[in-house]
């Protein structure tokens, strides 16, 4: 083969691929999926009845049983886009599981819980976690729905379908999948999450309801905006329960530093911590109050697998309670992150 002919042969590959990729994306905007704006379930399991005054909840990023010690992740400056093996995610839920079993909370509010995703080697964790606590009710709302993300190149995430998962000790009177304004910009669009939230309305003594929402933020923000835009409709949405008479808890993965605890310093040259914005301080209404742990960090860094040395952390997850909710204790479960790149944080309170 001659040099024209091996030239000739690499521009019809290279032009090749070049169609090849406009093909997917065409397949792709084509297929592209949007959450429905306002979701209504039809809800079942949980206790008929009211819920008493004291009231215990926790939210947890189980990281699709991927994100464990020992993993990292390709987005954070690492080299991972699935689970170490399927043994491992197995075992990581299988942990998840047992925690909680172990904790038994009215209210479970869980992110990041695969369907059917080659991230996670196809296993069902929505069904899985569902059926951990028996009798409860059991909430999906689906904010992930990619039939293929084709990076890194070297292994694709491939399809991904996931969401946030709500279980309830009581049976809600309603619940919903309400989607967060805001589109990130084309093509990250096309393989990225689609924020949603959910919320839960349960019964309570004195014929009151606890409204519970179960929330996921943006991280990476491809038109800088996406974080205000949906911590906005956050706030307005809140304040309008509350002005109907009703408590109202919101609960999980905020993607912002809470208020009320510190974040370590973080040397950047050993992991990237650079998407890390502080939750406005004016985005508690008057008279709310959040709910944080300070025993633990509630995230680590994924640029590589946690190091006791190099490893940054933040605290992102939590909750915010309206007035007329006393707070009795907020604790993050330090896990040591073994099976997931999140903590745990587990809240009490009393409905006055």
């Amino acid at each position: 083969m001659n040099r024209k002919t091996f030239v000739r042969i690499g521009l019809s590959g290279a032009l090749a691929l070049l169609a090849l990729g406009a093909l997917g994306i065409t397949a792709l905007v084509l297929t592209e999926w949007t959450p429905p704006a306002d979701e209504t379930y039809r809800v079942i399991g949980g206790t008929a009845g009211p819920l008493g005054s004291t009231v215990k909840l926790l939210t947890w990023n189980v990281g699709y049983a991927a994100m464990d010690r020992e993993a990292d992740f390709f987005m954070d400056g690492g080299k991972l886009s699935h689970g170490r093996s399927v043994e491992a995610v197995q075992q990581n839920l299988a942990a998840i599981q047992s925690v909680l079993r172990t904790r038994q909370p009215d209210v479970a509010l869980l992110q990041e819980v695969d369907v059917s995703a080659q991230r996670s080697y196809g296993i069902d964790e929505r069904t899985l976690l569902s059926n951990t606590l028996p009798g409860y009710a059991s909430v999906f709302t689906q904010n992930y729905n990619v039939p293929f993300v084709p990076v890194p190149v070297s292994r694709p995430m491939g399809g991904v379908r996931s969401g946030l998962l709500s279980l309830l000790r009581t049976t809600p009177s309603e619940s919903h999948g309400l989607r967060l304004p805001g589109r990130q910009a084309f093509p990250n669009r096309l393989f990225n999450l689609k924020r949603t939230m959910t919320l839960s309305r349960l019964p309570v003594m004195g014929g009151k309801q606890l409204v519970v929402i179960n929330l996921h933020l943006t991280a990476f923000d491809s038109v800088g905006n996406m974080r205000q835009i949906e911590s906005a409709f956050v706030r307005e949405r809140i304040l309008q329960e509350q002005q109907l008479g009703h408590y109202v808890i919101v609960g999980g993965d905020w993607n912002s530093a809470l208020p009320g605890v510190s974040t370590p310093a973080c040397d950047k040259a050993q992991d990237d911590r650079s998407w890390l914005i502080d939750m406005p301080a004016d985005f508690a209404p008057p008279g709310w109050t959040w709910a944080v742990g300070t025993q633990a960090k509630t995230v680590r860094t994924l640029g590589a697998p946690r190091n006791d040395k190099t490893t940054c952390y933040a605290t992102i997850d939590g909750f915010l309670l309206s007035p007329g909710i006393e707070l009795h204790r907020a604790e993050t479960l330090d896990l040591l992150f073994e099976h997931s790149d999140h903590n745990p944080v587990e809240l009490e309170v009393v409905l006055h």
